[in-house]
């Protein structure tokens, strides 16, 4: 009994030992797996760069396919439409009538049958076309989203993902995910996406100048087909662009940075540090940096459902920063006018603005 006792401190410190030795063996465990999921995660963000570089050259054909696929819609619709209208002549034709002197059926007595039969047919003729039409867009599965002047619309799509249109936006989803190797999108407008992340379905984005495509990242895109300038800024994940023209000019885009492709000029601006938050608009605040003139008033406009008409057309390209919150549109347009202290503004019936310079109107000095 005696030895036992001798033995037990000696026992507890083992038993001590053994415990701290195990906790720093958990520590070391700890920090390792914590190195090994960094080291993880920046190899999948390797690896999703490395697979939208090598899936960038098939946006192309994609896009080539989906033209070619209205083209054809539309070569199909005018072909029948001149081959009924071909047919329809032939039927209500008189031996003494000629199309070039149509004038004369209007004094003959076969007006009221033929003239009759003629818009009859026409009128069976385009609603057999309009029925081909629907049927065809129908089978494409087209869906199309709208947000209108002055909205904020926000929809979930088939996969999951988010999506929100600015004012005056149109999102069309031009295939069935589940029944498409890619989740394809044409966006004509503003949207700020979420999208879900799918490796084996990349989500591909179709503007009228460039094409975007992502496995799943967060990002915003501003497209309006009035506005020289197409915008994307990322603020999650990385985003593959191509664009559209001869030059096919591709690259990735990640977390942070932004792009400005000028559609007039070809040029594409390449921009790492953002100094605002991307898709404020969602909440109802303008941010603008380094946007020109011209698409400040765009923005205003759209968002207060009026018309701004700028007279001073050498101002349109100037650019400036600014970000409106709660503003309404007067705060809005002095702010815009004191940039330029030789502009001024009149309010007008109808929901319309004019913007002037002071220098060659005589309108009064905004307040």
């Amino acid at each position: 009994m005696q030895a036992k006792n001798n033995l037990m401190p000696h026992l507890d410190a083992i038993c001590e030992s053994i415990h701290k030795k195990h906790a720093d063996a958990l520590n070391i465990t700890d920090v390792y797996v914590a190195e090994k999921v960094d080291i993880i995660n920046q190899a999948i963000d390797e690896l999703e760069i490395k697979k939208l570089e090598e899936s960038i050259p098939e946006i192309n054909t994609l896009s080539e396919k989906h033209n070619k696929h209205c083209e054809k819609l539309l070569d199909l619709s005018e072909e029948n439409i001149l081959s009924g209208l071909a047919q329809i002549e032939k039927l209500t034709s008189t031996p003494s009538v000629t199309l070039e002197n149509s004038s004369k059926v209007y004094k003959t007595k076969y007006f009221n049958i033929f003239s009759y039969t003629k818009w009859v047919a026409a009128a069976m003729l385009l609603l057999a076309l309009g029925v081909f039409t629907s049927n065809y867009l129908l089978q494409t599965n087209t869906v199309e989203f709208i947000a209108k002047r002055s909205e904020v619309k926000k929809h979930t799509l088939q996969d999951g993902s988010h999506i929100v249109l600015n004012s005056e936006s149109r999102l069309n989803i031009l295939s069935k995910f589940e029944d498409s190797p890619q989740r394809l999108v044409h966006l004509e407008g503003e949207g700020f996406f979420e999208v879900t992340r799918d490796v084996e379905k990349p989500f591909v984005i179709q503007t009228d100048a460039i094409t975007f495509k992502v496995l799943g990242t967060s990002f915003n895109i501003k497209s309006y087909p009035n506005e020289e300038n197409i915008y994307l800024e990322v603020s999650s994940g990385s985003v593959g662009f191509q664009l559209n023209d001869e030059s096919g000019k591709s690259g990735i885009i990640k977390k942070g940075e932004h792009i400005i492709y000028n559609k007039v000029t070809k040029s594409l601006k390449n921009i790492s540090n953002l100094r605002y938050n991307i898709g404020q608009w969602k909440e109802g605040k303008l941010s603008f940096n380094g946007h020109s003139l011209q698409e400040i008033l765009n923005a205003i406009a759209r968002k207060f459902d009026i018309q701004i008409v700028l007279k001073a057309k050498e101002y349109k390209n100037r650019t400036m920063v600014a970000e409106f919150g709660g503003a309404n549109l007067a705060e809005c347009l002095d702010f815009c006018v004191r940039v330029f202290n030789d502009l001024s503004y009149e309010i007008k019936e109808n929901k319309k603005v004019v913007i002037i310079d002071k220098k060659k109107d005589n309108l009064p000095k905004s307040k």
